[in-house]
């Protein structure tokens, strides 16, 4: 982490990306600092708090949202909002709060839609709790009377990616409302019967699990790497169900030995995809968080050394001049690492890599839930969001 983000601060200070071999910065997600602003947590995770302090300085002095101009809803909304969030809640520094009302205000006229959509009800939530304002939780509310109004009768309403992200999100929103808004509980069962029951394949002859892309119409035989991360989201939701039939499937779908986790693992320890048409490996952080999230409720030691090895693997085939790259062809061996590196590698990647390996860490799940980028929000249960779930249903 020291030495990437060491070139970061040399080479690319306040821009969205460092590039990892050019070595230089670019600006493509609005000129928000992406980077800095979705690593923040991560430092102050690591204990680099000379690092944080930097950065806060940064966001301080030097972030505005005056001049983004058109951005990603949802990408600004996890990767920056999200970022914002998670470095006022675990630091208490009032200035990430408050950039964040700033940013929150600014991405407001998104929900006024017919449809009421976007969808990232976690990070507004989070903000009406910690401004006291209902505004942003009301705006996100709906979304869960839209999803029931849309949803069909085998509960598939988009591919296998964008429904592990809505069923992932569905059960985060239930936890971080303390477990008492019981239509986002039910909503994620349904979800995560339809993929089991619609999209659940083996593949042969290993006999791996995977859930298959729905393309509106039928099944088609392969697995993005996005839905890695359900096989956490099982155990999660298996851990926290009050079924126990639904909970042991849940678990043994999601936990180690068990169909999804060694599938997604398998593309690691080569870095060589394990579906057909999957070639490429965008440092991307789902099979880590599965990682993460499995070890927490298991304690099984085989998560560290899984998770070590893919630490291990991407050191070696990854890492450039500056930093570390995306891979085009992992199944190329005079292939190397492209020269482009994502925020998220070290927002939720190298975070959750490490977080297996910290045996003092103060992050656990029965006090956070992880956004979509994995930016940890302290669970604050059904009281906080009274008043926004009330202006949500008058």
């Amino acid at each position: 982490m020291q030495f990437v983000w060491g070139n970061y601060k040399t080479l690319a200070w306040g821009k969205d990306e460092l590039k990892p071999a050019s070595g230089t910065g670019q600006d493509n997600w609005g000129g928000l600092g992406v980077t800095l602003v979705d690593t923040l947590d991560t430092l102050w995770l690591m204990g680099l708090k000379n690092e944080f302090a930097e950065a806060t300085a940064w966001v301080r002095d030097s972030l505005t949202f005056a001049n983004a101009g058109s951005v990603s809803v949802f990408e600004t909304t996890i990767r920056e909002l999200g970022g914002l969030l998670s470095a006022y809640d675990l630091s208490g520094e009032k200035v990430f709060l408050e950039k964040a009302q700033d940013l929150g205000d600014r991405l407001m006229p998104a929900f006024d839609t017919p449809s009421g959509l976007p969808v990232n009800n976690v990070e507004f939530r989070y903000l009406s709790h910690a401004t006291g304002n209902p505004i942003y939780a009301s705006a996100v509310n709906k979304v869960e009377q839209i999803f029931d109004k849309y949803r069909t009768h085998h509960a598939l309403v988009c591919s296998s990616s964008m429904i592990v992200d809505a069923a992932h999100y569905l059960l985060k929103v239930w936890l971080q409302g303390g477990k008492s808004e019981d239509s986002y509980r039910h909503a994620y069962d349904a979800a995560v019967d339809g993929m089991v029951t619609h999209l659940a394949k083996k593949t042969e002859p290993s006999g791996l699990l995977y859930f298959s892309d729905w393309d509106g119409t039928r099944n088609k035989l392969k697995m993005d790497h996005l839905a890695c991360f359900m096989a956490g989201s099982l155990g999660l939701g298996a851990a926290t169900s009050e079924d126990k039939e639904r909970a042991q499937r849940d678990m043994k779908l999601g936990k180690v030995k068990c169909d999804v986790q060694p599938t997604c693992t398998s593309m690691y320890l080569c870095l060589c995809a394990a579906f057909k048409g999957v070639k490429e490996y965008l440092l991307r952080p789902e099979v880590a968080e599965s990682m993460f999230i499995l070890h927490q409720l298991t304690g099984d030691p085989i998560f560290r050394e899984w998770s070590w090895e893919i630490f291990e693997a991407i050191e070696k085939r990854c890492k450039t001049r500056y930093g570390y790259g995306a891979f085009r062809d992992v199944t190329n061996e005079r292939s190397g690492p492209q020269d482009r590196m994502e925020s998220f590698f070290l927002a939720e990647t190298l975070k959750y890599l490490y977080l297996i390996q910290d045996t003092n860490q103060p992050i656990r799940l029965d006090t956070h839930v992880f956004n979509t980028e994995a930016h940890p929000l302290r669970i604050f249960g059904r009281d906080s969001i009274a008043a926004a779930s009330h202006v949500a249903s008058a």
